[in-house]
């Protein structure tokens, strides 16, 4: 699959996550919810924010300002715990808010 990602770059925010929504029609929501991380991450490593992770990047000066950070940072630990943690559990509830924080980067 061909990630196509549109990011407008006079807002500072990606406006299109076509990969993400793919997977997400596709029934995948583990996965739907690894490429969104992947997809803001390759995003703000487009815009040439600094950092050696996703974590580094979302709170570098040259980042842009979420005004949803607290939950970009929730959705991120918990793609963590889902990749990195043997026997994770894939609560709805959790990945609705994690889907709605990517949404709205």
């Amino acid at each position: 699959m061909i990630f196509l990602i549109e990011y407008n770059r006079r807002e500072g925010r990606i406006v299109q996550f076509k990969a993400f929504k793919d997977w997400l029609k596709a029934g995948d929501k583990r996965l739907a919810l690894i490429e969104a991380d992947a997809l803001l991450d390759n995003a703000l490593m487009e815009r040439g924010v600094e950092g050696d992770t996703l974590a580094e990047r979302l709170v570098h000066p040259s980042s842009p300002r979420f005004a949803n950070l607290a939950d970009i940072s929730f959705a991120h630990g918990f793609r963590n715990e889902l990749v990195h943690e043997t026997g994770a559990v894939f609560d709805p509830v959790d990945a609705k808010r994690a889907f709605g924080a990517y949404e709205q980067a």
